[in-house]
């Protein structure tokens, strides 16, 4: 998506969140950064909209897409080479940095709503806040903590924990604090959750994690890629988001800050994931208000700084 005008022009390719939607057919941002003198690029990610492949969670394969994204869109006439940016959301906070460590093409990153945690830690949360909204304390998060690190235990390092597993999971069954963490955005709330038996659960597994492909990597840190990174970033969260664990990303990147990387952090007050602003007080169910008032305005502002256009 071009802007009016004469070209070269600055440009910011868009990584994609964990949907398997079309991103071509649904994200609006390629016209509102066009509006204001941004070219924007946006790709179905592999296995979705248009895109052959398998759909896939595979940070390092993807951040391989956004890589041949950036370097193809640099190599544009309509382009100006040295202002190609990234654009992550959600899921694109893991990836985007990740393309940036493997290629020169990419002048910043704009992240939003992206976890600085790896995904057992973003999976945890789904969890903890849940517990926290409702008032339980530190006893129901140790319980809950007990169940998740079996199941990280087989999912995550192919132990074979599933016996341990159903007697803890038997031990749970009726108690308060699971019943509240049932149905959260977490592997617990899953298994909470779902009718499968023991039996049938472990064949879920072997069906899911066949193949030579990783499907996706839920050990993967970003930490230290994003230290060894120069390029200037700007970081965007919303306090209240029930997906990613905000205030432990900020602090790890007000570490790197300290240690005199060029990251910039701003926080939404009352926000949800994606910046959604909200009414009602329980997680599972919040009415969505829209977005909050200047956080498209900051997208684009910062853009247009990162490109040397007047604001």
């Amino acid at each position: 998506m071009l802007p009016l005008g004469e070209p070269p022009f600055p440009a910011v390719v868009l990584v994609h969140g964990s949907g398997a939607d079309s991103a071509v057919d649904t994200y609006f941002m390629p016209y509102l950064f066009a509006a204001h003198g941004i070219a924007t690029l946006v790709y179905d990610k592999r296995g979705t909209g248009g895109s052959t492949g398998t759909y896939n969670q595979n940070f390092y394969l993807l951040s391989d897409d956004t890589v041949a994204a950036a370097e193809w869109l640099r190599d544009r006439p309509e382009i100006d080479p040295n202002l190609v940016h990234l654009a992550g959301y959600s899921q694109g906070g893991w990836i985007a940095p990740l393309a940036a460590s493997k290629s020169d093409a990419i002048n910043s990153l704009l992240i939003n709503y992206g976890p600085m945690v790896p995904i057992t830690e973003e999976d945890r949360w789904g969890y903890r806040y849940v517990l926290q909204q409702k008032g339980f304390g530190d006893d129901a998060l140790a319980e809950a903590d007990r169940i998740n690190e079996v199941l990280s235990l087989i999912f995550d390092h192919s132990e074979d924990r599933w016996d341990e597993l159903g007697v803890l999971l038997d031990e749970a069954e009726g108690t308060d604090w699971f019943k509240t963490v049932t149905g959260s955005d977490s592997m617990l709330g899953f298994v909470g959750e779902t009718k499968m038996p023991m039996w049938m659960a472990r064949l879920y597994y072997k069906w899911m994690t066949r193949g030579d492909e990783v499907f996706v990597d839920r050990l993967y840190d970003p930490f230290p890629v994003v230290a060894k990174l120069d390029n200037p970033s700007l970081w965007i969260f919303g306090d209240q988001d029930s997906s990613i664990p905000s205030a432990d990303s900020i602090d790890k990147l007000e570490i790197l800050r300290q240690q005199g990387r060029p990251i910039d952090v701003e926080i939404f007050p009352r926000a949800e994931h994606g910046i959604l602003l909200f009414e009602g007080d329980d997680p599972f169910d919040r009415r969505y208000l829209g977005y909050a008032p200047g956080y498209l305005d900051l997208q684009v502002s910062w853009l247009r700084q990162q490109s040397g256009l007047t604001p």
